[in-house]
């Protein structure tokens, strides 16, 4: 959920082919059109390789590194991921199939199981200029629940809940997998403080500044 710069910078022979179509695109989207893979690595290249909505990892940092691509197109081998190329909002892909502002990479089962073909409020939308992750939701560490923020408007919070369960973010299997990665995580920075976070960056900060402010609380209770 950390806001995403979706730059296209590196597949740019795709870029100048997208901004020269016409609506409705031609041709319709399908998925061993030529750009498919400019596309797709591309979109891992902005998200570094996590699902734009639930952070989990969905293709190796190997597949999407700088180097990979050479006069606008991707050189690299055909990256192995268990993502799929999301049109963000589903009533824009008949007319405008290849629209860079409407594709993110995000979890085949969440797009198969719980997405599907609905559009996506804008508020919980990542590559919004306006996104601001810490004005929207807050962070349980005992649930490991994302919640709306509670400045929000009552408004705000209804929309901001349905998202939570349309992208995925909230549904049980994210939530165990979320629960066992920071576990591990945090377990590691005993050891070794230099550990990279690999996946779920937004809930690891969060929990960070939870820590911290509990750990500040605590010291000037002692004073």
């Amino acid at each position: 959920m950390r806001k995403i710069n979706k730059s296209c910078n590196l597949s740019t022979e795709y870029k100048t082919w997208e901004e020269s179509l016409s609506i409705p695109h031609e041709p319709s989207y399908y998925s061993s059109h030529k750009y498919y893979i400019d596309i797709i690595t591309q979109l891992f290249h902005c998200q570094d390789g996590l699902c734009a909505f639930t952070e989990q990892r969905l293709c190796p940092k190997a597949y999407y590194a700088d180097h990979l691509w050479d006069n606008g197109r991707y050189q690299g081998d055909r990256p192995q991921f268990r993502g799929e190329l999301d049109h963000v909002n589903h009533n824009r892909k008949k007319d405008e199939a290849w629209a860079w502002d409407n594709f993110l990479m995000i979890d085949s089962d969440v797009n198969k199981k719980i997405k599907g073909k609905k559009d996506v409020d804008p508020i919980l939308i990542p590559d919004q200029d306006d996104y601001d992750v810490n004005r929207l939701l807050v962070y349980n560490t005992k649930t490991n629940l994302f919640t709306p923020h509670p400045d929000l408007t009552a408004e705000e919070t209804a929309r901001v809940n349905e998202l939570l369960t349309t992208l995925g973010i909230n549904w049980r299997p994210v939530i165990t997998q979320r629960k066992i990665y920071l576990s591990h995580y945090f377990k590691s920075l005993e050891f070794d403080s230099t550990t990279e976070v690999e996946q779920f960056p937004t809930a690891i900060a969060m929990r960070r500044i939870i820590e911290d402010s509990t750990e500040e609380t605590s010291f000037l209770d002692t004073l």
